[in-house]
């Protein structure tokens, strides 16, 4: 009885976290159509790392609080974007890839940054952290090992 509660307490969060991040791209996920709806929900829930993928993250206001910058995935990805998201229109945009910065090439870590994303369970890719200067007009991003 305890673990039937607790199954379905796991998956009511799980749908329940699961639905800004897949209605982020406007797309649900494409499965197989010989999966059981158990794999499935396995499947999707791995996929999108807990149901965690889309959500914001680190966010900070810019020291003229006309925006706020934030690191986010999409919803099938562990590659992380940095976005801004203007006030004063209320609308997001991507500010910066790490993908622009490589212009094309694969990032590369040295054994010490594997060891410490490990120790700090760090699972995404591309820009795991950001830092701003104090008055904003400078952002120091760190890829691969630079």
């Amino acid at each position: 009885m305890g673990i039937q509660l607790h199954l379905r307490q796991v998956l009511i969060t799980a749908l329940f976290l699961g639905a800004p991040a897949l209605a982020q791209e406007g797309k649900a996920l494409v499965t197989g159509a010989s999966r059981k709806p158990a794999d499935t929900f396995l499947h999707q829930y791995a996929e999108t790392r807990r149901f965690m993928n889309g959500r914001p993250a680190g966010a900070r206001i810019t020291p003229d609080e006309q925006s706020v910058l934030f690191l986010r995935t999409s919803p099938t990805s562990n590659v992380q974007v940095l976005y801004a998201f203007d006030v004063a229109t209320g609308q997001a945009r991507e500010l910066l890839t790490p993908e622009a910065l490589l212009k094309g090439a694969e990032e590369t870590l040295t054994p010490e940054e594997k060891a410490r994303r490990e120790r700090m369970r760090v699972s995404a890719r591309g820009f795991t952290s950001y830092n701003l200067s104090e008055d904003g007009t400078r952002l120091l991003v760190p890829l691969s090992g630079r």
